[in-house]
């Protein structure tokens, strides 16, 4: 989309938008996965093959209980020493070394969860589902090249990794790769389960090729999962104004405004559009709203210097 004279694009909107770290729920499927069915005794290796032996995880799950036990109950340094000075399998460490990212995770420190996951990925370097939840803590961290690669590598590990292929499709887009961006989106499996995030994505990607009722159709879809969120009514009134249609983005920003009166991003573009109609005295109220509420101060100072251009612009026509 092109931002033309306001300055809230698809691509504030989704850098704006809080990333979805793999959740510690998980954490039982994980372990469930990486038992050999009908193992009930060391590998030949001793318990450091390709999967853990059933003895192995029992003890990462009592171990995993323990420390989250001590999570709870609010001693997240007397969790981590547990979990990684515990003397099991290779195999084993490394899912208790997992643990321990996730337990980082969970206590929103994602630079400290890589630390962890990179000790695990020593025993699994090639484990997709690793890699993955690397990417993903490196984006909560706000380092997007290191999670690249890592999103990269875990595709390239499993091709089948739908989430990895929509994070690096937002990287892309973000990055003006749209081309690259929608590629991946198409590679995603038809039975995958977009949630109003990856709608989003799939919505902003669509429309920067042009595909533009397929993304209107995809906004209107994460409205319908999620009726009360602003940003795909945000996401449709910048479509639309950018589609010339002026009287359909005023709709949607409204809508939008009903769910968050303080949404700077719709505020200001709705002032404009007002103003553009001659609707001088609404329009800037929004605009004074927005630049009163937002905090980033170069936003702020932009949208200040074009508020004061229209104003000028009014008073040198006489309006």
């Amino acid at each position: 989309m092109s931002s033309r004279w306001h300055f809230f694009g698809t691509s504030r909107l989704l850098a704006g938008t809080s990333r979805l770290l793999a959740g510690t729920s998980c954490l039982l499927g994980a372990l469930c996965l990486l038992v050999s069915p009908g193992c009930s005794a060391p590998t030949a290796e001793g318990g450091d093959g390709p999967f853990l032996t059933r003895s192995d995880a029992e003890a990462v799950e009592q171990i995993g209980d323990e420390a989250w036990d001590l999570y709870r109950e609010g001693d997240l340094a007397a969790a981590l020493d547990l979990l990684s000075g515990w003397e099991g399998s290779t195999r084993a460490r490394s899912v208790s070394l997992e643990i321990a990212a996730d337990l980082c995770i969970e206590n929103a420190q994602p630079a400290m969860a890589v630390l962890y996951l990179d000790r695990a990925a020593e025993a699994r370097p090639e484990d997709p589902a690793l890699f993955l939840k690397k990417g993903e803590a490196l984006l909560a961290a706000g380092k997007e090249e290191a999670a690249e690669i890592a999103l990269r590598q875990c595709v390239s590990f499993d091709w089948n990794q739908d989430r990895a292929k929509i994070l690096l499709a937002e990287l892309l887009l973000s990055a003006g790769h749209e081309q690259k961006a929608n590629a991946y989106l198409d590679a995603v499996d038809a039975a995958f389960d977009w949630d109003v995030r990856s709608l989003l994505l799939l919505g902003a990607a669509r429309s920067s090729a042009g595909r533009n009722e397929e993304a209107l159709r995809l906004f209107d879809e994460a409205h319908r999962i999620s009726p009360r969120m602003v940003e795909p009514l945000f996401n449709r009134g910048r479509l639309l104004e950018d589609l010339g249609d002026r009287a359909g983005a005023v709709t949607a920003y409204r809508a939008a405004l009903d769910r968050s009166a303080g949404h700077v991003p719709s505020l200001f573009n709705l002032g404009c559009l007002l103003i553009g109609s001659g609707e001088w005295t609404e329009g800037e109220s929004f605009l004074e709203r927005a630049c009163t509420t937002e905090s980033d101060p170069l936003l702020k100072n932009k949208m200040e210097k074009r508020r004061e251009r229209l104003i000028k612009t009014r008073t040198t026509s006489g309006k």
